[in-house]
């Protein structure tokens, strides 16, 4: 079963010292629990049940509970102090707010699910299409390949968007190269940004030359291309025009075709610096 990624069903997460902080209190109780007190009374705890599963309480009746088989697809879980950072924000999260109660689990199909008491759902699964599929209430979005192998994102607002065979391969080829769960960080990233659009259309493809070519429905093109010296141009159809070239000395610069140039590099004891053609200097 496909390790699926969280990141829709999970809060961007703070950090925080843990120790006493002024009239606020972390610690961890003779059960192993994590447990806050502030000098308002509210009082919250991050614990495991009986069952394995990861339960976040506080005494303003708000529950938020992560069955096991959820807790251990988390990414990330096994980090130091990612409870503690969890633990934080969900207190963030919930000190203002009254008798929330939140469950994510994973069902007997392996599919992941959200549900909570106020009538919200979500759900991030592999449909029979082979599709890999978000839905929520009132939202559906699916990501697939088609018969070329483009990779198809659309969903039920109209809106599609198009990354081609070779422009896929030259992902590959990058830092994305290994990642298995990139078609889930995809498409809930999609479906966050995209999916508040109505019929609406990208395409991201490479044109015979290799160069990445851009389009949307908005009018909106762009095109990338690299020269036999390692030298990337950008342009797009509102006038911006930009060359990335690295010098001998390994500095990027930045030349945005308007009399306008950036130097980034290290000088001679190992510092970054930033400077312009025009004598500032940032270090």
């Amino acid at each position: 079963m496909r390790k699926f990624t969280l990141l829709l069903f999970f809060v961007v997460l703070w950090s925080f010292s843990y120790a006493q902080m002024g009239v606020e209190q972390y610690f961890v109780d003779i059960h192993g629990d994590l447990r806050y007190e502030s000098q308002d009374r509210f009082q919250a705890s991050l614990s495991t049940n009986v069952f394995g599963d990861k339960v976040y309480k506080d005494n303003r009746g708000n529950e938020v509970k992560y069955s096991k088989a959820m807790w251990e697809k988390v990414p990330g879980k096994d980090r130091p102090y990612f409870e503690d950072f969890l633990f934080s924000e969900l207190i963030h999260k919930y000190r203002d707010q009254r008798n929330v109660h939140e469950v994510y689990e994973i069902d007997i199909f392996g599919d992941a699910r959200y549900r909570n008491n106020q009538g919200q759902s979500m759900t991030l699964r592999r449909n029979i299409m082979g599709e890999l599929e978000y839905s929520d209430n009132k939202f559906r979005a699916t990501l697939g390949k088609d018969i070329f192998e483009n990779v198809i994102y659309k969903d039920n607002r109209g809106n599609k968007v198009t990354y081609s065979k070779e422009f896929l391969g030259k992902l590959r080829k990058g830092r994305h190269r290994g990642d298995r769960n990139i078609e889930e960080f995809l498409l809930l990233g999609l479906a966050k940004d995209v999916g508040k659009k109505r019929n609406y259309t990208e395409e991201y493809t490479v044109d015979i030359f290799g160069n990445v070519e851009y389009k949307n429905s908005e009018g909106r093109r762009v095109s990338i291309k690299k020269d036999m010296f390692d030298c990337f141009e950008y342009k797009d159809n509102q006038g911006v025009s930009l060359s990335i070239r690295k010098d001998i000395f390994d500095h990027v610069q930045v030349n945005d075709g308007r009399g306008n140039k950036v130097d980034v590099g290290r000088d001679i004891f190992g510092d970054l610096q930033v400077k312009d053609n025009k004598g500032n200097k940032w270090s």
